[in-house]
């Protein structure tokens, strides 16, 4: 008796099919476990994002020392754009993040000093906040100007 595989022509030509979709799809899934569904959105934030978002940054406003901040604006992009053109650093994360600026007569109450070190002092008080948790990831207070609309559509946080 001879046995014969009659299904390996049609075999051999579906592994690759298969493969490429399979590939496929665990990228996609891949993707959105890393980033997550808001994430996707974090250019631009819900009504709900807003008001925490506000919210945030009006607590940390206060505990620099203004409590009437001014034209404060948020945007969605991401960690490693927003610090490098807001803060001018490099980081090594690089997740969904909402920058926030404002300004306002800022004192640095918040800042960790090194002992008999004053705090530093602007008119630009920055927030960058994780788009996926709303944690607050950096911040900064500075005299320079912050332009939000090289990372995307500013919205108005008012």
């Amino acid at each position: 008796m001879q046995l014969r595989n009659v299904s390996a022509p049609n075999f051999r030509r579906r592994v690759p099919v298969f493969g490429a979709l399979l590939l496929v799809a665990t990228g996609i899934g891949l993707g959105f476990a890393l980033t997550g569904p808001k994430a996707a959105l974090a250019g631009s934030p819900s009504s709900a994002d807003l008001a925490v978002l506000k919210s945030m940054a009006w607590d940390l406003a206060a505990r620099n020392g203004e409590t009437a901040p001014s034209d404060a604006q948020v945007v969605g992009t991401t960690r490693v754009s927003a610090v490098q053109a807001l803060m001018g650093e490099q980081i090594d994360s690089n997740q969904m993040v909402y920058a926030i600026t404002m300004r306002g007569n800022f004192v640095g109450h918040m800042a960790h000093l090194a002992p008999g070190s004053q705090p530093p002092t602007g008119s630009v008080l920055t927030l960058i906040v994780d788009a996926n948790t709303n944690g607050l990831l950096d911040w900064s207070i500075t005299d320079g100007p912050s332009d939000l609309s090289t990372l995307g559509t500013p919205t108005a946080l008012s």
